[in-house]
Order: C-alpha cells, then structure tokens, then sequence
C-alpha cells in the first residue's frame, strides 16, 4: 500500500507541473513577448516609442522624459569612436599592439559591428520614428478589421524564440558589466584606461563597469525590441495578406464571388502596398547593415564557441555563445517569414485572378498590383534563397577562420 501511495503522489505532481508548464506555454505567443519586452524596457528608461496601454499601438515619445535615451544614446555613439580607431590603428599600422591577441581581436570587432548596428537604429528611429508608428499602427487596425482572432496569438516556435530573446535581453547586461572584474583585460575599455596612471587599477575596474553596463543594457534594448517588433510586424503581415486571399479558389472558380469581399480585400492590399513601401524605406538602411554585421558577428562569436571555450573566460563565452544563438534563430525563422509576404502577395492575385465574377475594371486593377517585396537596402528582396545564402555563407567563413587563424 505504501509504494502505491507513493506512486499516486508522484503522478499527481507530475500532472500538476504538466498542467502549470501548458498553462505557461499557452501564453508564449509572439505578441505577448511584444508586450512583455514593451513593458520591461519601459520599465527600465523612456525609449522614442512607448505603447498605448488599452490599444497596444505604437506612440511617438517626446519630451524631458527623453533625455536619458538620448544621454545613453549619445554616450553610445561617443563609445564607438575608440573601438574604431583601435581597429584601424592595428589594421593600418605596421607596429602591432603586444597587447592585443585573437580573443582581443574578436571582441573588438564584436563592439565594433554591435555599435555600427546600434548607431543606425538610433539614427533610423531618430528620424522614422513617426514612419516606424504608422507601420505598426497600421497593420494593427487592418488586422483588427471584422474583429478576427490573430494568427500570431498561437504559440508557435517564434513566440518561443521572442521570449528567448527577452531572457537574453535581461542576462547580457550584468553579464557584460561583471566582465572587467572576471577578466580585466579582455573588454575593449582596458586599452581606454591602460595607461591612466592617476586612477587605482579597482577604481579602473569600477569605472569601466559602470561604462559598459548602461552601454550593453541600451544595445540589447535597442537590438533585442527591434527584433522581436519586426518579427511581429511581420506576422501580422502575413496574417492580413492570408485572410484576404481567396484561398478556396479552386471551387469558386465556376461561380460568382462576393464582389464586395474582393473589393474590400483590394483596397486593404493597396493600404498593404502603402505600408510595404514605408517600410522599406526604413529599412532601406538598417537592414543590410544589420545583415551583414549579424553575419560577421556569427562568424567572430562560433569561432569564439568552437575554438577559444575553455581558453578565455566563461562570461565571454557565454555572450558568444547566446549572440550566435540568436542570429542563427533569427535568420532561420524570420528571414522566411518575409519571404513568405511576398509569397502570400502572390497568392492573393493569383487566388483572385481566375476565379469568376470580376468586372472588367476590377481585373484590370488586380493586374495593375505589383508584389510585395521587403528589399535590403538597394541589393535585392529577400527571397525563399536568402536564410540558406546566409546560413551557407556563415559557415563557409567560420571554417575558414577555423583553419586559417590559430589561437
């Protein structure tokens, strides 16, 4: 009788940890990781673009309530310009610091590429800020049209990813900010102190702590918000473009449709339009920068993972360790996800363009429709080729690295 006590208590434990760990699972939805970042880095400081607490749209911030972002900011920018001209200096100068090795070599290229990153977000948000709040907004309203439940409130595989990136969010700043004292030489602002000779080598310590922790909280706010709100508008650009798509074309193409449902469904697609070409304009430069700095980043951080572990400090390999995660989670699952808008505009003419009942005027305004396209500043759209182009291109590099620099 005992051991059956004992088993029945086990399994009722057992299903109460499954019950509580669906019930938290259920609410790892894409927007709920919006709200949950939204609310944490609001929490933390006033960022440009606060959230309406009762319509969850987008905002333009203004006023002294601003000023620490921009004092962050500011300081941001200014921090770059000694990483970059210690980058050039050991590029261009033919006598090499002795002091700078590989690892040294790698996390200053890891500041360089974060701030290059970082100053063309602050810069894009700085002057698309009302551009950034139209977007959203407005997918927000033609999502919302006839009161539809949204796709994106399913917990899928990107919801957990999203929230992945929040418990990155509030990880990398303390780690990065205790980095002096684990490693003291290691984090490019040692060289910016080295040879300060009125201040005690802990003050030393102290003060770069407290440099690089508002700087490492500011880029993973920036870098981390940026991410997962592309990524929803992203979701909620499918959402539209699939519910207005006349997907049972195969059976209404031998009878009339609903002239007012295509109608509807074509002007939002003409608002989509709209929306599309505001986007890329604002991205028109932060995402091929972005691309290409999460590119050299991957490179930099798996050599970091696959050679130097156990060489430099575990708190530098854990930052490498999660920066490569996340680009890699990144490009596998959004790079896709805006591939498929454009999949889905074609969809839509498609599924509208043979079925019966169209007016004259009404066909001539599908043709008219060009594709949706989300382009990489002046290079090309993203296509179903880009996540494996990119992903091919990552590790063809990272082996290259690999066999051609020695720690």
């Amino acid at each position: 009788m005992k051991w059956k006590t004992i088993l029945h208590s086990c399994a009722k434990t057992l299903a109460d940890w499954y019950r509580l760990i669906s019930s938290i699972l259920k609410t790892l939805t894409p927007f709920n990781a919006l709200r949950r970042i939204a609310t944490f880095s609001e929490f933390l400081y006033p960022q440009i673009i606060t959230w309406d607490r009762e319509t969850r749209a987008p905002i333009p911030n203004s006023g002294i309530k601003l000023i620490p972002w921009f004092l962050i900011s500011g300081v941001a920018i200014l921090a770059a310009l000694p990483t970059f001209w210690i980058g050039i200096r050991e590029i261009i100068s033919n006598k090499k610091d002795p002091e700078i090795s590989v690892a040294h070599s790698l996390i200053i290229i890891f500041q360089f590429c974060g701030e290059f990153v970082v100053i063309g977000m602050i810069f894009t948000l700085l002057c698309k800020t009302h551009e950034v709040c139209y977007i959203f907004g407005s997918l927000l309203k033609l999502s919302n049209l006839g009161e539809r439940e949204g796709n994106s409130e399913k917990t899928s595989t990107l919801g957990l990813f999203m929230h992945g990136l929040i418990l990155c969010f509030a990880s990398c700043p303390p780690v990065a900010g205790l980095m002096p004292l684990i490693v003291h030489n290691i984090d490019p602002t040692y060289f910016w102190f080295r040879n300060v000779t009125w201040l005690s080598p802990n003050l030393k310590i102290v003060v770069r702590m407290v440099i690089i922790f508002p700087l490492a909280l500011h880029i993973s706010n920036l870098v981390f918000c940026v991410s997962v709100i592309g990524s929803n508008g992203i979701l909620i650009y499918l959402k539209c473009l699939t519910e207005m798509t006349n997907m049972d074309y195969r059976i209404t193409k031998f009878c009339n449709v609903s002239i007012v449902k295509f109608r509807k469904s074509f002007a939002m697609y003409k608002q989509i339009y709209i929306i599309t070409t505001v986007s890329n304009d604002v991205l028109y430069f932060i995402l091929p920068i972005g691309l290409f700095s999460s590119l050299l980043l991957g490179i930099v951080f798996l050599y970091v993972v696959i050679v130097l572990t156990g060489k430099i400090s575990l708190a530098v390999t854990f930052i490498a360790g999660s920066i490569s995660a996340a680009i890699i989670g990144m490009v596998h699952l959004v790079l896709p996800l805006m591939a498929e808008i454009t999949e889905a505009s074609g969809d839509f003419m498609r599924g509208w363009g043979i079925t019966r009942g169209l007016s004259g005027g009404d066909r001539k305004g599908l043709k008219a429709c060009r594709l949706l396209r989300i382009w990489v500043g002046p290079f090309q759209y993203v296509s179903k080729s880009s996540r494996m182009d990119f992903i091919s291109t990552l590790l063809y590099y990272t082996v290259s690295l690999i066999i051609s620099v020695k720690p």
